[in-house]
């Protein structure tokens, strides 16, 4: 069976807003300060090709990248993986996301999130 081909267009945050906001490790919780709110974010749009399934997404985690649904309804939303290494809070990797709001929380897939084949995989 032929996948569809639902290309669509991503706002994201550029990674280097996440560094200079200090958030270094995800797996803390970190929210930004009132005050790094206000400092100026890039805004990025990125076509992609919104086609793979979960396996897709997750093996792509897995490799560091951000991955991210078509069906949510929050733009800027994205799930990532965080290993085990010197900044863990965890003794074994999970999935995180990343809100909207700018908040990291431990991530769960729902079973429409298992049986999508609308991930996107982000560009490093």
């Amino acid at each position: 069976m032929e996948r569809q081909q639902d290309k669509f267009v991503i706002g994201a945050i550029a990674a280097a807003g996440m560094a200079a906001a200090g958030m270094s490790n995800p797996a803390q919780g970190y929210s930004p300060s009132e005050e790094q709110r206000k400092e100026p974010t890039v805004r990025v749009s990125v076509e992609i090709s919104a086609t793979h399934n979960f396996a897709d997404a997750f093996m792509a985690a897995m490799d560091g990248h951000h991955v991210t649904r078509h069906g949510w309804n929050a733009g800027g939303q994205y799930v990532a993986m965080q290993m085990v290494d010197q900044h863990a809070t965890r003794s074994r990797p999970y999935l995180y996301l990343k809100t909207a709001q700018n908040e990291i929380l431990p991530w769960l897939p729902s079973q429409g999130d298992l049986f999508a084949r609308d991930w996107a995989i982000l560009p490093r």
